[in-house]
């Protein structure tokens, strides 16, 4: 209840808020033992609808040609290091600071992958999907808010550190290439367009030496 202060969140503000935030993460960590009880069965059934949401994100993992995909040994290891940081959150909501670190780090292990903002976004839709589908008639209105406030303190640390770690990525690119890759292609195709056919003739017999 009452005006929040600032940006902080319910669930951290021990000042105004303490009473209703207490009462939040209260709810978070009470229905998170529900998916506790089978966490990698639902690791995976969250992960598998999050591909099914965000197919392009599939490709970045090396399990990405594993078949059938919910039984390979790399998507079960994946999803079930990220539910159990999930769960370590749940378990830090009194004291967010001491896992800062930790979330700081995935945003920047991620940001290797490709990952990009939207998609720790339709990651919150994806857990949230699988909270609702595991509480069913528990997941109320209620748990639904404390849980999108729960997952947004999470997502405001990694976001700012794996847009951080992305523009390091492409410095160390440019580093390495002297300037943009994708830059670099261009600039040296046009190199070979300016004599495209003896290009062309080389790389076929190239190819069928």
């Amino acid at each position: 209840g009452g005006e929040r202060g600032g940006n902080q969140s319910p669930l951290t503000n021990a000042s105004d808020d303490a009473r209703e935030g207490a009462r939040l993460r209260q709810l978070v960590q009470d229905t998170w033992a529900l998916l506790d009880k089978d966490l990698e069965a639902h690791s995976v059934k969250m992960f598998l609808h999050f591909f099914e949401t965000t197919p392009d994100m599939l490709q970045l993992f090396p399990f990405k040609d594993d078949a059938p995909l919910g039984r390979s040994p790399g998507l079960k290891a994946h999803a079930l290091s990220v539910m159990q940081a999930v769960g370590d959150m749940v378990a830090s909501l009194s004291n967010v600071t001491s896992l800062l670190p930790v979330l700081a780090s995935q945003g920047r292990r991620h940001a290797v992958r490709r990952v990009q903002p939207e998609h720790l976004s339709a990651l919150g839709d994806a857990l949230m999907w699988t909270l609702e589908s595991v509480l069913t008639d528990q997941w109320t209105d209620e748990v639904s808010d404390a849980w999108e406030e729960a997952w947004e303190q999470m997502r405001a640390v990694m976001e700012p550190n794996l847009n951080e770690a992305k523009a390091e990525v492409q410095r160390i690119k440019r580093d390495i290439y002297g300037q943009d890759p994708m830059v670099l292609v261009q600039e040296t195709w046009k190199l070979v367009a300016q004599d495209l056919e003896p290009y062309g003739i080389r790389f076929f017999l190239r190819i069928f030496e």
